[in-house]
């Protein structure tokens, strides 16, 4: 397989994919393909569309058609071969990245077309600017760039937790950024469909016996307390929800029974009842139906519907159009009293995302209740004679899918999956409230004042979100890690990033874990712990001349594992923005560097990282700009205090300027 790629004189990119196709054309393409006919790229092979007038990738895609004649009839058809390429959305996650250079197409064509890095082999066409030595050194820095980050990342992936460490401006936030990116994207794709992915998980599950009978004994508590036949007679105090009794029958739909299946009333408050009893107001409060009703009536309503519902499907639909109460709320019910009949999965926007998932087929007009029964059917045909109840199955389908926001499927309806990254920066003020969870002030609009809420932390609240999306991968990012006091910031949680014990063998209490609300809770909100799941990566950045360094836990310190990124190894970033300049800022920051580990008392940890070149491209070039407003700054910093600071600074100056003895033999003289 061989890797072309083709310069473009088209001011708009997308065009050149209408219809899937590459159409290439001008005057020094048809010379060049004159002289040599494209007949040599073959079907298979990977073709990279460059930008019309940059070094930067506009495309990427896979060969997949025959020579056949050119639009352009002043061309000799014979000598002229038209590429039909795949657009990149259809073969991978390139126009994903963030990134479009060398190196992000390296990684597509090493990690998704399982490509040899080492017999990477690309033709270059040498038009708009583009020539076979330049093309070449890019391709063989982006060969190395990869074998690099990959190194990294499987040192991350095996340590779940790793700093990067490395001089000023060598790019460590950029590197990890990047890392994040391809972390979430190169094990999210699923080579199966949906179905095949959930056929596996049925053939490996394995009954929990303990936790089979645990909710059985749930339903069973709650059958004895509200019995079916029962319903009927339910009081007002016994129904509503609102006086703090956590024995009535909304409470326990809400929250008794939350191991059968989520309910959560969320944004549109108990009138998803019916009727509740309102702290604030003292009163009961009704749907509008209701509103010529006394609290009585309406739960006579509410309970006669709620009773007629349990005979039949067809009883059901015609209570749901009477609106008394919320279709998740009745599907609730349906769902904890007939659990052979219904699959607990009570959130609309989830059932939805599910018969999309499996692309199941629904009834004309399917309403909530249809849509309920088609899920059971696609239950019973999908586990056969395997014992699995209802409860266990909706158990699979959460813990396999990212049920919750739905899936992406590509066109061979394969499963699309991304994790998440976030990031934050630590400084001296930076604690444990804002990383794990804290009290936070909160104004009370029924009361005006301002009181105290448990609020999650952005660390908790990530962990929350990894845990919903086993599947997935997560990278948290923590720019300048030793800038905060560690301890103070991560608490009890020294245990739980410890990569041997991550997930629920590493369960610990939190500070708060006795005051859990529905927003905040991580296992159980009256018996909460807090773990960080298996598919969390964390990536810390620091500089090694950073005085806050030497202060860094050591008990932190061997929970993560550490790579030191020098200066000459980041030399990439400046592919696509300085291109221009690139030559010259290598020779210049590789002189600088030595200079500066001439000094006595400074190493290599005081090299300049090729990050602050990049400002080349808003001085037009100047350098000498460069070191006026950046690097002679900095370098003014390293030697405050030295003997003869300024002959040393103008020493480095000159080298900085090739014009010393470090630049004479950088080149060779």
């Amino acid at each position: 397989m061989n890797v072309w790629k083709v310069g473009m004189n088209y001011t708009d990119p997308d065009l050149m994919l209408e219809n899937n196709l590459a159409y290439v054309f001008g005057d020094s393409m048809e010379t060049y393909l004159n002289n040599r006919s494209l007949a040599d790229v073959e079907e298979g092979d990977i073709v990279i569309l460059a930008k019309s007038t940059q070094a930067g990738i506009s495309k990427i895609g896979i060969v997949r058609s025959e020579p056949y004649y050119c639009l352009n009839k002043d061309i000799d058809e014979s000598t002229f071969r038209n590429i039909g390429i795949e657009s990149s959305t259809d073969v991978g996650l390139i126009s994903k990245f963030k990134e479009k250079n060398h190196t992000d197409v390296v990684y597509f064509l090493v990690k998704w077309l399982s490509i040899d890095p080492k017999n990477l082999y690309a033709n270059f066409l040498n038009t708009y600017g583009f020539t076979k030595v330049k093309d070449s050194k890019n391709i063989i820095n982006a060969v190395n760039n990869f074998e690099k980050m990959d190194k990294i990342l499987k040192i991350l992936i095996a340590n779940k937790n790793l700093i990067l460490t490395g001089a000023p401006g060598t790019g460590k936030t950029y590197l990890a950024k990047q890392m994040a990116e391809k972390l979430i994207i190169s094990s999210s794709f699923e080579n199966s469909t949906p179905i095949e992915i959930l056929s596996t998980a049925i053939n490996s599950f394995e009954l929990n016996v303990a936790k089979r009978e645990e909710v059985e004994q749930i339903l069973l508590q709650f059958h004895n307390i509200f019995p079916m036949t029962n319903i009927r007679n339910l009081t007002l105090d016994n129904y509503c929800i609102g006086k703090g009794d956590k024995n009535n029958f909304c409470w326990w739909m809400e929250t008794g029974l939350t191991q059968l299946g989520s309910y959560a009333p969320a944004q549109r408050g108990s009138l998803v009842y019916g009727i509740f009893f309102s702290k604030d107001q003292q009163n009961y409060r009704k749907r509008e139906i209701f509103n010529e009703k006394s609290p009585e009536e309406t739960l006579n309503k509410i309970l006669e519907s709620i009773s007629n519902s349990l005979i039949s499907n067809e009883n059901a639909k015609l209570e749901l159009l009477k609106k008394y109460y919320d279709p998740g709320f009745l599907l609730k019910i349906l769902s904890s009293y007939k659990m052979n009949d219904y699959i607990p999965i009570h959130s609309l926007t989830h059932i939805d995302n599910i018969i999309d998932l499996f692309s199941i087929k629904l009834p004309p007009d399917a309403d909530q209740i249809d849509k309920s029964n088609v899920i059971f059917r696609f239950y019973k045909e999908m586990i056969g004679n395997k014992d699995i109840t209802t409860f266990e199955f909706m158990s699979l389908l959460y813990n396999t899918f990212n049920i919750k926001d739905g899936e992406m499927k590509n066109k061979n309806q394969e499963i699309l999956l991304k994790g998440e990254t976030a990031f934050v920066q630590f400084h001296p003020s930076y604690d444990y409230t804002d990383f794990v969870e804290g009290l936070r002030p909160v104004m009370r609009t029924e009361s005006n004042d301002i009181g105290f809420e448990l609020t999650n932390g952005i660390f908790k609240q990530f962990c929350l979100n990894a845990k919903n999306n086993p599947n997935k991968n997560f990278v948290f990012i923590i720019d300048e890690i030793n800038r905060a006091e560690i301890s103070k910031v991560f608490g009890e949680l020294f245990f739980s990033i410890d990569p041997e014990y991550r997930g629920e063998k590493g369960k610990v209490k939190t500070q708060y874990s006795n005051i859990q609300t529905e927003k905040t809770y991580f296992t159980d909100i009256h018996d909460d712990y807090f773990y960080v799941p298996t598919n969390v990566y964390i990536i810390g950045t620091m500089n090694d001349i950073d005085r806050s360094v030497e202060s860094f836990d050591f008990a932190m310190r061997r929970r993560f594992a550490w790579e030191e990124i020098t200066s000459q190894s980041r030399i990439s970033m400046w592919e696509g923005i300085i291109d221009k300049y690139s030559e010259e800022a290598g020779k210049r920051m590789e002189s600088l560097n030595i200079a500066i580990q001439q000094v006595e008392g400074l190493s290599s940890s005081y090299h300049i990282g090729p990050a602050y070149f990049l400002k080349l491209q808003q001085y037009d070039g100047d350098f000498q700009k460069l070191w006026d407003n950046h690097i002679g700054l900095l370098i003014k910093e390293y030697l405050r205090g030295m003997p003869d600071a300024e002959k040393k600074i103008e020493d480095i100056k000159t080298q900085y300027d090739l014009k010393g003895e470090a630049a004479n033999a950088n080149n060779g003289q």
